[in-house]
């Protein structure tokens, strides 16, 4: 009997220790991810400039253009273009929340490269006189109002997302996503109702309290350590070069922070943790060893 009842012991724990780390998760990807103010902050740290620099090449395949060719103009650039999404962004996340239409979704392409234009052509004409290469302003102006010419033809002037256009299978994806958003506040209460009823039933299991004092000491310190284990592997795996051969140089920073971000919001739910099955194993021990009984008797002959 014993050992069942450890085994049921042991398998309520083991549950109760995934639904406190999924707890601690659901609170980082609230604070995070789900959170535009936060994804509005960390867009700051992509280096768009670099972005565009992959995507003009293409366009000028005719020149040798230098690495960082933009980077005389990388401020107005990332400037420009972090507007852009950042408008882009407060307009996704307005859909989801419900306070939007989803046409309200659309960036201005054309509206985007025309005020990037005089900055681009600034750049360009920079990076080429630091190469050596002699080419008069003006006749690189001219090349480069061919290409830009060329360049908005091919793209289209506002990309928008029209429900009509979409197929409704993709709209149901699309309506899906945004219940799903809406209804992840409840996965708090879901997962805490669980918690509470494992840890109850761990309780009537144990008939007794200093038993379940200590077992549920130990199983709420179990995600504190492995929490502080999942700590320090986000605030490193930013570094790491087997991370940043594969990320592009553009998203570099951005991964290693937003990583860094997850870890910081993992702190709470761990120091939480940590203190409270401590409090509960040394509040068992106490009781064990009487010493309530012992302070209560002295009070009494007080």
């Amino acid at each position: 009997m014993e050992i069942l009842k450890g085994i049921l012991i042991g398998v309520l724990g083991f549950f109760i220790c995934i639904f406190m780390i999924s707890l601690s998760f659901v609170n980082v990807v609230h604070t995070t991810v789900l959170n535009v103010d936060f994804m509005v902050e960390q867009i700051a740290h992509i280096d768009f400039a670099l972005l565009l620099e992959d995507v003009l090449r293409i366009y000028f395949q005719n020149m040798e253009l230098p690495d960082n060719f933009l980077q005389s103009s990388s401020t107005e650039i990332n400037a420009i273009i972090k507007m852009q999404v950042k408008e882009l962004l407060t307009s996704v996340y307005a859909y989801l929340h419900g306070t939007d239409d989803i046409s309200h979704i659309e960036v201005r392409l054309h509206e985007l490269f025309l005020t990037l234009k005089p900055s681009l052509a600034n750049a360009l004409y920079d990076s080429l006189t630091q190469q050596g290469e002699k080419i008069p302003k003006q006749e690189l102006e001219k090349r480069f109002d061919i290409i830009w010419e060329q360049l908005l033809k091919e793209i289209p002037e506002t990309l928008k997302v029209d429900e009509e256009l979409l197929a409704a299978q993709d709209v149901a994806t699309i309506s899906d996503v945004r219940t799903a958003f809406q209804s992840f506040q409840y996965t708090y209460l879901g997962l805490i109702f669980f918690i509470l009823l494992l840890a109850g039933i761990v309780v009537f299991v144990n008939k007794s309290i200093v038993l379940s004092l200590r077992h549920m000491g130990i199983i709420v310190l179990v995600p504190g350590i492995l929490q502080v284990l999942f700590i320090f592997l986000l605030n490193q795996t930013g570094t790491w070069p087997s991370l940043t051969e594969r990320v592009p140089k553009y998203m570099t920073t951005y991964v290693s922070n937003v990583l860094k971000a997850f870890a910081h919001s993992l702190q709470l739910f761990t120091i939480i943790y940590i203190i409270v099955g401590s409090l509960l194993i040394g509040v068992s021990v106490m009781i064990s060893m009487g010493v309530f009984k012992t302070i209560k008797k002295s009070d009494v002959n007080s």
